[in-house]
């Protein structure tokens, strides 16, 4: 049996799933609409819940009950499953995944204990870093005055190895050079394990001339991370 630990109350959670056939074997093939596959919460105390399994890809953004394989070739067995909100609720420190159903392969069961887990008030730096392929030799986002334009981030290490942002919310702060902050935006996930984002630099940061840092946090379990600086120069026209 799995066992996953994450706060009570989690929402849009992404996790890995072992899932092995009657030989013990990985097993391979399964989608959300195999033909007799079935997918259940139970939690102590209830009625165990019927989970509808939905289309999902490798890198998509959360849908409660997502199912996908990831690489039946290079990590057979291996499957996303995105837990629904409501298994997750607090009011109990347990709850039980179960698959079954499903041709020539046993049940598979997952345990998620609930902790009372609280996210702190911590901001973790370095050495997180933001690059973005629009900079320029300087390493910086060179824009006009009054433009409206989206720009790609990637969040890495200080090897400048790709982190990913295991769908936590993120959002992007842009502050200028008396580290006042101008303008919060809310960025796009485009491609959760490779940590690339994108946001629309507005006028509300391009409307004055200057040198700005953008940083994008992201909120994880215990912490928020901060990567970054990106800097940015607005330039008069």
């Amino acid at each position: 049996m799995n066992y996953h630990i994450m706060p009570a109350g989690s929402t849009s959670e992404t996790v890995l799933l072992e899932i092995r056939a009657n030989n013990n074997n990985p097993a391979t093939g399964l989608a959300y609409n195999t033909a007799g596959l079935i997918c259940r919460y139970t939690r102590p105390g209830e009625t165990p819940v019927a989970i509808t399994l939905a289309n999902q890809t490798v890198t998509g953004a959360y849908v409660s009950g997502g199912f996908k394989e990831i690489d039946a070739t290079n990590t057979p067995g291996l499957y996303r499953f995105d837990v629904p909100d409501a298994a997750l609720a607090a009011g109990t420190d347990q709850v039980m995944i179960s698959f079954h159903g499903y041709s020539a392969s046993s049940s598979a069961y997952y345990s998620f204990q609930l902790g009372g887990i609280v996210a702190q008030s911590v901001l973790s730096t370095a050495p997180y870093k933001l690059l973005s392929d629009q900079t320029n030799c300087n390493d910086t986002l060179d824009v006009y005055v009054g433009t409206n334009l989206q720009v790609n981030v990637q969040t890495v290490d200080a090897n400048n190895a790709p982190i990913a942002i295991q769908n936590r919310a993120c959002t992007v702060k842009v502050y200028n050079l008396s580290n006042t902050l101008v303008a919060t935006y809310t960025p796009t996930i485009q491609f959760d394990a490779n940590g690339e984002l994108s946001f629309t630099l507005t006028s509300t940061v391009t409307g004055t001339a200057g040198l700005y840092n953008a940083y994008v946090q992201r909120v994880g379990i215990t912490d928020t991370v901060s990567y970054g600086p990106l800097a940015i120069k607005v330039r008069s026209l």
